[in-house]
């Protein structure tokens, strides 16, 4: 008995400095919603006049920085190489480590000796930067912060992924009981595609900026991925092998377990609504990508599957993957630009909603596997079905 009692209070003294330890990270490594509005006061001074702040939506506010060095501070023989970069961060609150990485590439890039740097990253790229996709998720977060449930927090206030609102192989799910489990899953896409505002203030702001380069940062896998997660074929050549090339350069320099390929690919299931299949496309960006960059230990049932904690391993990691975004804008930069674009996809024009069918019930909530044309399974274009919920702990 007096074991049995020992252990229990073991127990809660381990639970009790998880939840210490947690609120630690919370308020003392981790960068909240008023960091970031922080940040943005600091570097619009403290930039070199480099760095300006779009209001893309009032409400829920939606910003992006905006770093571009003038152009006559530019050298004249790069003037008119430099290439648009747009970085998407904090889709999913409780990826911490993703926005994390995003912040502090931004103040990396506002350093004085970044800026003056010859034939530097402000020579190269012209950036547009969001660090709070999901300001209503991560406002939720950062209320229940302390709540080991709660701080899981992936949806938005509606209980919405942002990445599956995107209106490209949209998964419409009409079943009461299947909508209920995807948002307690919290990878319920909407009632329609760009439902969200938030989803439509960014797909406007990337439409309107048209960057060569498009990233998108995750966390709760290791893995670099693009297109396509929505339907199971191969990207068109040249742009497969181009942004193949690229992702093998950073895994064996800044991510020798990341696994490299399509979404899904790797996730073995189809990921409708996506932003990075929209990107490519739709908005035909030829270089589009979603990075996975930390993956929690396989014992982790909490927040720690997708996010670390300690001041040290924080900023080396964050230190790691900003210098895995430059090395990345410095590859493609080296790859002239030809002028080629993907080719529209003719769903773009009509929607792209897929019919929930073979898993619209209350028993499957599966994503159907589609093809080219966007057909569901349950018509008969491809041979399976796998459920979008059989790798129960990530969902991107």
């Amino acid at each position: 008995m007096k074991f049995k009692i020992c252990l229990i209070i073991l127990c809660i003294f381990i639970q009790t400095c998880r939840s210490s330890n947690l609120k630690d990270d919370f308020s003392r490594n981790y960068k909240t919603t008023d960091d970031i509005n922080k940040l943005g006061k600091r570097l619009l001074t403290n930039c070199g006049g480099y760095l300006t702040k779009t209001v893309i939506q009032a409400s829920p506010l939606i910003e992006s920085f905006d770093i571009q060095k003038p152009v006559d501070k530019v050298p004249l023989t790069m003037q008119s190489k430099r290439q648009k970069v747009f970085l998407l961060c904090g889709e999913h609150p409780r990826e911490l480590i993703a926005q994390q990485s995003c912040f502090k590439y931004v103040e990396w890039l506002c350093t004085a000796g970044v800026r003056n740097m010859k034939e530097g990253p402000l020579d190269k790229n012209i950036l547009k930067i969001i660090l709070n996709a999901n300001p209503t998720g991560k406002s939720y977060l950062e209320k229940f912060k302390t709540d080991s449930l709660k701080v899981m927090k992936r949806s938005n206030a509606r209980d919405i992924d942002p990445n599956r609102n995107w209106d490209l192989g949209f998964l419409k799910w009409t079943h009461p009981l299947t909508v209920k489990k995807l948002k307690l899953d919290q990878t319920y896409g909407g009632e329609s595609a760009f439902s969200e505002p938030e989803v439509v203030s960014i797909k406007n702001a990337l439409a309107a900026f048209n960057p060569r380069v498009f990233l998108s940062m995750h966390a709760g896998m290791e893995t670099l991925m693009m297109p396509y997660g929505f339907i199971t074929d191969k990207v068109a050549e040249p742009f497969g092998q181009r942004m193949n090339d690229v992702l093998s350069k950073i895994q064996g320099k800044y991510c020798k377990n990341c696994k490299i390929g399509p979404l899904e690919d790797i996730l073995k299931y189809t990921t409708g609504g996506n932003c990075l299949d929209y990107a490519f496309d739709c908005l035909r960006i030829p270089y589009a990508f979603a990075w996975e960059i930390f993956n929690g230990p396989a014992s982790a049932t909490g927040i720690e599957q997708f996010t670390p904690s300690g001041g040290i391993t924080i900023g080396d990691l964050s230190k790691n993957w900003l210098n895995a975004i430059n090395e990345a804008t410095n590859l493609i930069w080296d790859n002239p630009e030809d002028g080629q674009r993907p080719r529209l996809n003719p769903l773009c024009n009509t929607g792209g909603t897929i019919a929930g069918a073979g898993g619209n019930t209350a028993a499957g909530v599966g994503a159907p596997r589609v093809g080219a044309a966007g057909v569901s399974a349950a018509g008969g274009n491809t041979a399976a079905t796998r459920a979008g919920t059989s790798r129960k702990r990530k969902h991107k």
